[in-house]
């Protein structure tokens, strides 16, 4: 009987950092920066032992005792993320990771599943064949499955299924740019507020990033005080983190979307949970159904690939299974790496 993928973890961990960034000291961390068209993700992999028994407990013990890792990765670039890859839990999996963010420890995101996928793949972690292949890898949120598209050797499309995007809540009573609006609530891997740009005076696009910044972060912050939720399965995984500002469908036919950050932060990508949740509106709108590919691109003009799989309810609120399609490609590191 062969082994399932997770055992094979410690023997693959070790040899992606020796081989590939010429070290034997597993007592550092070892970096690949993958870019996500200028939202750098740096894959972190290390010997490093974190307590839980499970993915979320671990992130849970990274924010609570060791974020000085995040904070020191994260240096003064606030759309930079890391991911650090650990054991997983489900030996189906095989290799765990740990979302870190400006905002703090998300339990999924579409932009850093699809990089921590790419870089496994291009760095041997998982064996790269022709073709279309999948593996699982796993974060605080549960499996995602990984699929990607090789030919030549080169990764032409890499994509993810396994993740819940649900309505959460069908209208905060909120008041922007001096309306007063019902914002939804949609979990895609955190908890968004999703909010129509053209109810703001200042048209979408990246040289008024400081003004949604702005606009942002006063909606979650009004939003933090009058609803705290919790996902339906999972349990608390924070407050309210994130904004997403959706445009109306564009003569070209894709949609345009920016995912806000809090506290401060404006995503180059329209980002894999940005996507996911500006689809399920698009789906509640009437606009999209199932079997559709739904195209979300972010102001700057990165764009992602939402797939419609099926509909359902979950306790009774409305629930999209998406499949997320980009494709993320390798940057030069620019830190070193840190003890």
């Amino acid at each position: 009987m062969s082994q399932l993928p997770g055992h094979n973890f410690q023997a693959n961990n070790l040899r992606v950092m020796q081989n590939y960034f010429h070290s034997n000291t597993p007592e550092k961390l070892h970096i690949d920066n993958i870019t996500y068209d200028g939202d750098d993700h740096l894959i972190t992999f290390t010997d490093m032992v974190v307590p839980g028994e499970s993915l979320l407990e671990q992130m849970n013990y990274m924010e609570e005792h060791r974020d000085n890792i995040r904070t020191q990765l994260l240096g003064d670039v606030p759309t930079r993320c890391v991911d650090l890859i650990v054991p997983p839990k489900d030996p189906r999996a095989v290799a765990g990771y740990i979302i870190m963010e400006t905002m703090g420890y998300p339990p999924f995101s579409g932009s850093n599943t699809l990089s921590t996928g790419y870089s496994l793949l291009q760095n041997g972690f998982v064996e790269q064949k022709e073709g279309k292949h999948s593996f699982f890898i796993e974060c605080a949120a549960g499996l995602s499955e990984i699929t990607y598209e090789s030919a030549n050797g080169e990764i032409k499309m890499v994509s993810i299924t396994g993740q819940d995007v649900y309505l959460a809540h069908e209208g905060l009573d909120l008041t922007i740019c001096g309306k007063k609006l019902k914002i939804p609530v949609v979990y895609s891997g955190g908890f968004y507020l999703m909010i129509p740009s053209k109810e703001i005076p200042t048209a979408l696009k990246a040289e008024n990033y400081d003004e949604f910044i702005k606009i942002g972060k006063q909606a979650v912050e009004d939003a933090r005080a009058i609803y705290y939720p919790k996902h339906l399965t999972v349990g608390d995984v924070g407050p309210i983190p994130f904004a997403n500002f959706m445009a109306d469908k564009q003569p070209a036919g894709h949609y345009i979307g920016a995912t806000f950050v809090y506290p401060d932060v404006i995503c180059y990508c329209p980002t894999g949970t940005g996507s996911s949740a500006h689809t399920l509106m698009r789906y509640l709108s009437g606009e999209a159904k199932i079997g559709d590919r739904v195209e979300v691109q972010s102001p700057i003009g990165s764009t992602m690939y939402i797939d419609i799989l099926g509909a359902d309810l979950l306790e009774g609120h409305q629930r999209l299974q998406l499949r997320i399609n980009g494709l993320p490609t390798p940057k030069e590191v620019q830190i070193q790496p840190i003890a």
